[in-house]
């Protein structure tokens, strides 16, 4: 996913370039859909919210909006709980697709990203 973000062209005809962010961003909902099997998908939701999480806590260091870091806190959490749980516990894919679309709306709102079709819940 990462060597896709960075290979991926820039802009479009003289248009202004996207980011690696946005690239890397836009690309974690199909890297997730497109798994193999569910145990994959589920380590790829996993690796793709710690992603988002890591980028989203970079851009908000020097931000002092009480709202974004406290959900961005919370969503950690809940990702950092999920993890002791045993991936083939039910509800840990529907938490991990809410915390994923969580970050994925937090990286929307301060701007990381343009890409709006990251939802997982309903892809099947």
């Amino acid at each position: 996913m990462l060597d896709r973000a960075e290979a991926t062209p820039s802009g479009q005809s003289g248009k202004e370039s996207i980011s690696y962010v946005d690239n890397l961003l836009s690309l974690t909902a199909p890297f997730i859909r497109e798994a193999p099997s569910e145990h994959i998908m589920h380590c790829r939701m996993l690796a793709a919210s710690h992603l988002l999480a890591r980028l989203i806590s970079q851009e908000i260091e020097s931000q002092e909006d009480e709202f974004i870091s406290s959900r961005l806190e919370d969503l950690q959490e809940r990702l950092h709980s999920l993890e002791r749980i045993e991936l083939t516990n039910p509800s840990v894919e529907a938490g991990l697709a809410r915390i994923y679309e969580g970050l994925m709306e937090l990286a929307n709102t301060l701007g990381l990203t343009t890409f709006e079709h990251y939802s997982l819940r309903g892809k099947g």
